[in-house]
């Protein structure tokens, strides 16, 4: 099938889900339980560490946390992960690594639960760990009702790590649990069953003791270094599974291999691939395939190929497609069936009678094919498909709302579909998957 059009079932499957509620899967019968079997070796603390950069997006263990935990209990929703970066003052919702369980100390049956919860998270665990399945999660620490729970205090004279929490709110309407970098990754064993035995807290500096704004001075140590955890060889060859069907070539492995090794950054390497001959004859034949009913000839496989050298996107070739002569013959040469066919191979559904006559009437004004079609392949509506298309291709996930609004409006404003592929390929989420 070509990846163009495996890639607007999958999101059409992604829209369906975004849309469908959350079903508990224990409703309250339980606590959470992981997928796969531990280490008898916990992981250790979360030291603390503060927001040092704003990246609004849901990280995935942040989403896996949330998702689990509303599935378990039955209340509650995943949203209340992502904050503007304008909003407030620090916190780990700007990074994508906290979660606001929204349930009120006011209601006997929420607080039963999340005191429940709570005791489950930050008390032994079923092997006798203390804070066991907040090691095992990369918990760092967690507010509710007037207290606080911290990893990096867990283990001093207090023992339990909980004291009375002092912030401007008292958090009787929400838990709030910030992660660690591992717990945010999905790299600690709740999610691999491996225990990790040094968190990345990254080339940052780490507060020993209270954490206190403004996250610099004399009470702070520098982190250690950062620890290599990707496999190189391995992310280079998923890449090019994922976007060539394909093992990489001898030589294609060790120049990019070489590359990563010596310090290029994996976005320079992926857009680089993403900007290959190889993947945007890929890209063109799914678009001839799609619109036209074939492949690409040669002639016109190395004009849109010098085209997109040049500068120009594949939604400036996707309306020459549709404006051209063999479409509009498909479409039987009438104004009418052409806005229909628009709708049924833009956007996957059949147009109101409505929506045909405010077509047909641009048209008999005068405007030009190409620009009725370029206003579908840009419309949100469109490119929401092809980015939610994108993510569940090569994250195995539905967008969240700000990377959607992020990167649709990036493609409306002239950013190009390559450049979006090879920013997910480079990300951290992407690593993870080959990681794990």
């Amino acid at each position: 099938m070509p990846v163009v059009k495996s890639l607007v079932a999958a999101a059409l499957t992604a829209a369906a889900l975004m849309l469908a509620p959350v079903v508990p899967a224990m409703a309250g019968t339980g606590d959470p339980v992981p997928t796969v079997a531990f280490q008898t070796l916990p992981d250790p603390l979360s030291p603390y560490r503060g927001q040092v950069s704003c990246d609004p997006v849901a990280k995935p263990g942040t989403v896996a946390l949330a998702r689990m935990v509303v599935a378990t209990y039955g209340v509650g929703s995943t949203s209340g992960i992502t904050r503007s970066c304008s909003s407030g003052g620090a916190s780990e919702h700007k990074e994508g690594r906290a979660w606001d369980w929204m349930l009120s100390a006011a209601d006997p049956a929420q607080r039963a639960i999340a005191d429940r919860f709570l005791q489950w998270l930050t008390g032994p665990d079923g092997d006798g760990v203390a804070a066991g399945n907040a090691r095992r999660l990369g918990v760092m620490y967690a507010i509710w009702n007037g207290r606080v729970w911290k990893s990096y205090r867990a283990n001093d004279s207090q023992g339990s790590g909980w004291e009375t929490y002092s912030g401007s709110s008292p958090h009787t309407d929400h838990i709030h649990i910030s992660l660690s970098w591992d717990g945010a990754y999905q790299r600690t064993s709740w999610w691999t069953g491996k225990a990790i035995t040094q968190h990345d807290i990254g080339p940052c500096r780490v507060y020993v003791g209270e954490p206190a704004p403004p996250y610099s001075g004399p009470r702070y140590t520098p982190c250690p270094p950062p620890v290599e955890r990707w496999p190189i060889e391995e992310y280079v060859t998923q890449v090019y599974q994922d976007l060539f069907g394909r093992t990489p070539d001898a030589t294609g492995l060790a120049t990019w291999t070489s590359q990563l090794r010596a310090g290029t950054p994996r976005v320079a390497v992926s857009n680089a691939i993403t900007s290959s001959t190889e993947f945007r004859t890929r890209l063109i034949n799914d678009s001839y395939a799609r619109y036209l009913g074939r492949r690409a000839d040669a002639e016109g496989l190395q004009t849109w190929l010098q085209v997109m050298r040049t500068g120009g996107t594949i939604q400036q070739m996707e309306s020459g497609f549709l404006a051209s002569a063999e479409y509009w013959m498909q479409a039987r040469s009438d104004a009418r069936q052409w806005v229909r066919e628009l709708y049924a191979d833009v956007l996957g559904r059949s147009p109101a009678e409505v929506e045909v006559a405010h077509w047909v009437s641009q048209l008999e004004r005068g405007t030009r094919r190409e620009h009725v079609a370029m206003g579908f392949l840009l419309s949100t509506e469109r490119l929401t498909t092809v980015v939610d298309g994108y993510y569940r291709w090569l994250l195995d996930r539905s967008i969240d709302p700000e990377g959607r609004q992020s990167w649709v409006s990036g493609i409306q404003q002239g950013r190009r579909n390559e450049e979006i592929i090879g920013a997910i390929v480079a990300s951290e989420e992407y690593l993870l998957r080959v990681s794990r």
